[in-house]
């Protein structure tokens, strides 16, 4: 983050790295709903965990598991794996 006039801001790096946090909150939410008994409202605690503890490689295998899914179950789009 970096200060600014009206507060904060992230960093080109902050920004990258709170994307990467949300893609993998919802490949793990999208992953969930597809083979766990869950109800929708039931995803949300498990990826706030699971998000901060997802590599590259485990997102990757998650994604190519659930195919072109390019939401998660509440609707909200999975941002792309930046390199």
């Amino acid at each position: 983050m970096r200060p600014e006039a009206a507060g904060y801001r992230l960093t080109p790096q902050g920004r990258t790295e709170a994307e990467l946090i949300v893609r993998s909150h919802r490949l793990w939410e999208t992953w969930l709903g597809r083979h766990a008994d869950l109800p929708v409202d039931h995803l949300h605690p498990p990826a706030e965990w699971i998000e901060h503890h997802l590599g590259a490689r485990l997102r990757r295998q998650i994604e190519a598991d659930l195919g072109r899914d390019t939401r998660d179950p509440h609707g909200s789009a999975i941002p792309p794996e930046r390199s």
